[in-house]
């Protein structure tokens, strides 16, 4: 199903790709004034235009039903908010699968993010973070990756709390493929897996990148447990690949 519109309605944020308004409006009106802007807007026009006559969003909606999942849209009550701060550049939808309200998951949650190749002392405090953050009503958010993020999964699904993973790749391919296990537990459990991009999609260093900007703007607080500082994971604290830059905040509120 679709969150806050019926099937006919998965038109609505594909409308939003295909002909501006509001945001999408505005963003090519600047680039007018951005001679450089205008010429990287045409060239991802030009690259994007043949990939229309492919284009179907009925069958991944079919696709995200037959695993159990739905889109939200942001007119849902589902919709995070924390998402609108990142503008222009914030998901058209979220396929989602999970019976977690994002919405209201969202109000109270705290991302855990590191090195896949991390230390066991890292995992260890990885762990102990999520268990304490579930243990005070947080939803702990994560990518799904090795190391950090799934030590942050395994925390939270210990404590018996609500858990979300963000992929970079589309939510029909749980990746990696070693966390396929944990991420099917993570949606089976009260919790989310979800994505931006529509199913069928395949992870890739810039998605990796995205996916860390909307973990950021989906929770209150982002808590870079360990990383290198080149790391992507610290990469919206740098500014780098996001225009959302939360500063910590209380966590015991």
């Amino acid at each position: 199903m679709l969150g806050g519109a019926d099937a006919a309605g998965v038109a609505g944020p594909t409308a939003r790709v295909t002909g501006p308004s509001g945001d999408a409006e505005r963003a090519v009106t600047a680039s007018e004034r951005d001679p450089a802007a205008l010429r990287r807007l045409r060239r991802a026009v030009d690259r994007w235009t043949p990939r229309l006559d492919g284009l179907d969003p009925r069958r991944e909606l079919a696709v995200i039903q037959s695993l159990g999942g739905r889109v939200v849209v942001p007119d849902s009550p589902q919709w995070p908010r924390g998402v609108e701060a990142l503008g222009v550049h914030g998901p058209m939808c979220l396929w989602v699968r999970g019976e977690l309200d994002l919405g209201r998951a969202s109000q109270r949650s705290v991302a855990l993010v590191g090195a896949r190749a991390c230390t066991e002392y890292g995992r260890r405090v990885a762990v102990e973070l999520a268990e304490g953050l579930a243990d005070r009503g947080f939803t702990v958010v994560s990518g799904g990756a090795y190391g950090i993020d799934a030590a942050a999964h395994r925390g939270a699904l210990a404590a018996g709390g609500a858990t979300v993973a963000v992929l970079a790749g589309g939510a029909d391919r749980l990746y990696p493929a070693g966390n396929a296990d944990l991420l099917s537990s993570i949606s089976a459990s009260g919790g989310a897996v979800l994505s931006e991009v529509p199913p069928g999609s395949v992870p890739s260093r810039v998605r990796f990148l995205l996916r860390n900007r909307l973990i950021a703007a989906l929770t209150s607080a982002t808590v870079v447990v360990e990383a290198a500082w080149r790391s992507g994971s610290s990469a919206p604290r740098r500014g780098r690949g996001t225009s959302c830059d939360r500063s910590a905040r209380s966590l015991d509120r």
